[in-house]
Parts: structure tokens; sequence; C-alpha cells
């Protein structure tokens, strides 16, 4: 079980780095349909570069330098900031991939072979890889206790020290993290240009029917495609006979005879999800953390 103490799945890192080179060598093949329209939504010359230049294009906000034009200074930011702070802006060719990748605690869960966290970052390391093939820049968002942000970079060598950071050990946590979704979003429309590609990789577990108007904000602004990392047991619940489960301080008694009730309960969370995301024109897909071959099983939008 995954909540062993010192049980290698919760103590090592989420990947071997035999694993990570193994999917870099298969982001080389044809990928799937699903994967490969995120990273053909934009081509070079459609939109603006991966490099900051003098474009148009918002991309993040930096320190200031001796020697930058004062006019790309932000003077709100400066204002709620120690020290002056400039605008940088995307030159006009290709935006970069954005992948949020998310480490909080309903990630840290496994009953099988892996961690949800562990296949989020498979996807991940396959999709950015593909996407430096395509020579393009890939950043991250990564939520964990602090959420990260690691600008757009080229190169695989640079995939491969985001991943780095993103690959520590996920143990259980003493209190549990729970992704506040507006304030998340609200943050991504900060960092990545309108019209992006963006890659959500979660559970969403947190995130609920309330949140449709800020999710339907987010699927305005950028091309999102959104990928549900589940475990076996969060997709049907079977056993043969009552069952104690400790989460925690916390002991719930599962009786056999309420296992009819639990999966309509089940299927009602999925479906609230996948309407969720439809009518935020964002694509969905399921992902279990019992596939290797990454595969979404459906998908809605």
């Amino acid at each position: 079980m995954a909540f062993f103490s010192g049980h290698p799945l919760i103590t090592q890192n989420l990947l071997s780095d035999s694993e990570i080179n193994r999917l870099i060598q298969l982001a080389t093949k044809p990928l799937d349909r699903v994967y490969k329209k995120i990273l053909s939504s934009h081509q070079s010359g459609e939109t603006v570069s991966d490099s900051i230049g003098s474009g148009s294009d918002f991309a993040e906000v930096r320190d200031y330098y001796p020697g930058d034009d004062p006019r790309i200074i932000d003077w709100r930011a400066t204002a709620r900031s120690t020290a002056p702070l400039v605008r940088t802006f995307y030159n006009e060719l290709s935006r970069p991939l954005c992948i949020l990748l998310d480490r909080s605690t309903s990630m840290r869960y496994a009953t099988r072979s892996r961690l949800k966290a562990a296949q989020a970052l498979r996807l991940a390391v396959l999709l950015g890889a593909q996407a430096i093939k395509e020579q393009r820049q890939v950043a991250f968002i990564i939520l964990d206790n602090k959420h990260h942000w690691l600008p757009a970079q080229s190169g695989l060598n640079s995939l491969k020290s985001m991943l780095r950071q993103a690959n520590q050990p996920c143990p259980p946590e003493p209190s549990e993290h729970v992704p506040d979704w507006p304030h998340i979003i609200a943050g991504i429309k900060q960092h990545i240009v309108q019209d992006s590609d963006l890659v959500l990789l979660s559970d969403f577990n947190s995130l609920k029917q309330q949140h449709k108007k800020t999710l339907l904000a987010l699927g305005r602004y950028c091309v999102c495609q959104a990928f549900c990392i589940v475990d076996p047991s969060e997709q049907s619940v079977e056993f043969s006979s009552d069952i104690e489960l400790v989460w925690k301080q916390s002991v719930f008694n599962l009786k056999r005879s309420q296992q009819p009730l639990l999966n309509p309960l089940i299927e009602a969370r999925f479906k609230m999800l996948i309407d969720l995301f439809k009518q935020s024109s964002i694509d969905f897909s399921l992902v279990s953390t019992a596939q290797d071959n990454l595969n979404p099983q459906r998908r809605a939008g």
C-alpha cells in the first residue's frame, strides 16, 4: 500500500532515471491523436515566439536590470514589490507548451504500482519531450505545498532540469493541501499568453460545480486539455466482505451491503467533471495509474 512508512513508492523519486529516459525516447514515435492535438494546435509563424523579445504578447514579469527600457516597467507590479519590475514579451513565432502538474495531497495516493502523481509526471515527460522535439519551449506549473512556476525553456537539458524538481518524492503530508482552483487559474493567466497551449495533469479532486465560471474563463483564455489521473480504486469499488479504512486520524467502516450505493456516486462524480470541462470547451480524458501505455480511457469535449 502507498501509505506504508518507508515504502519505496513514497520515499524515492516518483520516476527512475531509466523510466524518464524511456519516455523521452518514446516521444520520438508517433503519439496518440489526443496528445498530438496538443502539440499541433500552434505551429511556427501562427502565433508568438518561444523566445523573449519585443513582440506584443505578454510573457512574464521579471526584475529590472540596468539598461532595460524604462517604458517596459510594470508600475503596478513594482508598487506591490520592493524592487522595480518589468514586463517581457514574446517574439511573433510560436508559443511554448505549459504543463500544470499536480503533486498535492490527493495525488499522493496509490493502490497499485504507482502514485497518481507519478502517472501525471509520466505524461508530463512524454508531452514535454515531444514539444522539445517540435522545437518548442516548455513551461511548468507545479502544485505542491508551494506552487512553483518554471518559465519556458528550450532544449532537452532544460526539460530534464525542470523534471528533476517535479520528480521529488511524494510522501503523505501531515496536513491536507487542497488546490484552490480559482486562485490557481488566476495565476495561470498571469504567467501564460492568451491562446497558449495548456495541459492540466491532476485528479481534480477539489474541483466543484461551483467552479464552472472560473473554468469557463480558462477555456476561453487558452487552448486547454485536461487529463484526469485516477487510481483503479477510485473508478469502482469492489470488496467481498466488510472492510475498515484508516485515513489519518479517521476510521471508516464500509459494509459489503453498501457497495451498490458507492459506484453510482463514483459515476456521478466523473460525469460532473466531464460535463464541467465540456461546458468550458476543455477536452477531458481519464488516465488510470494502472495504464503503462498512457492511452486515455474516455474523453469528452
